[in-house]
């Protein structure tokens, strides 16, 4: 998670914490298996952003792993896995 204020383009420059709250929210729909909503917004570079720039809610996803991992420089990141729930429409490119 990023802290406030924090460019979320900008290059990692802290260790990411487990207490963050987005963190820690991941980590426990991990832990119960309840599926969280997907949004994604035109900052990050995907295949999957939003073309026409705006956010785009592109459904239910489960959280299947959360683990940390370390970025080039060493500094800590709390990574995971999301697998798409079935019978949801396409998503959209």
């Amino acid at each position: 998670g990023r802290m406030r204020g924090q460019n979320r383009n900008a290059e990692q420059s802290f260790d990411q914490s487990w207490d963050n709250l987005t963190n820690a929210s991941l980590k426990l729909s991990c832990q119960t298996g309840k599926p969280v909503r997907l949004i994604r917004g035109p900052k990050v570079d995907s295949k999957y952003k939003p073309k026409n720039g705006g956010f785009r809610y592109d459904g239910l996803y489960k959280v299947t792993k959360a683990f940390e991992g370390r970025t080039k420089k060493g500094l800590k990141q709390c990574l995971f896995a999301l697998s798409r729930e079935p019978g949801q429409p396409p998503l959209m490119k």
